[in-house]
Formats: structure tokens, C-alpha cells, sequence
């Protein structure tokens, strides 16, 4: 039940992000709803979301905070281990 609720909330966010991408919505740091998720308290996934960023980000021609999405994502991956 938990991993159902937390694929359903990883997915309505990640669809809420690529349609703010779709529509050009570019605001800092609400590009991809990691700062939804990260005032959860959670801390999982965060690496997945932030590669959705850099994504994102590269989509919206920002290619150098898409690079450092990508390096705070790989740091956090190595401190946690979490992989996908």
C-alpha cells in the first residue's frame, strides 16, 4: 500500500513537471516539484528527480544548472547508494 501511494506520487509529479516544461514554465526550483518533495522529509529518489531536472532544465536551454543538477545527483547517489 505505502509503495503503491509512493509510485502514484512520483508519477503525478513527474508528469506535472514535463507538462510545466511543455509550457515553458521556468521559475527556479519549481521546475520539477523537488521542492514539494523534499519538504516532505523524504529523502528517496531525490537523485531520480533531480536527473528529471536536469532534464528539464536542458529541455528549457538552461544546459549549465542542468550540469549541476546532475553533479548533486550523483552526490547524493554515492552518499546514499540509491541507485536506478
Amino acid at each position: 500500500m505505502i509503495a503503491e501511494a509512493l509510485d502514484e506520487t512520483m508519477a503525478a509529479i513527474e508528469i506535472r513537471m514535463k507538462t510545466k516544461v511543455r509550457k515553458g514554465y521556468q521559475q527556479d526550483n519549481r521546475i520539477d516539484g523537488i521542492v514539494d518533495w523534499r519538504a516532505t522529509g523524504s529523502k528517496i529518489c531525490v537523485p531520480f528527480w533531480l536527473a528529471l531536472k536536469a532534464e528539464a532544465l536542458h529541455l528549457a536551454d538552461r544546459t549549465s544548472e542542468a550540469l549541476e543538477a546532475i553533479r548533486e545527483a550523483q552526490a547524493l547517489a554515492e552518499r546514499s547508494e540509491e541507485r536506478w
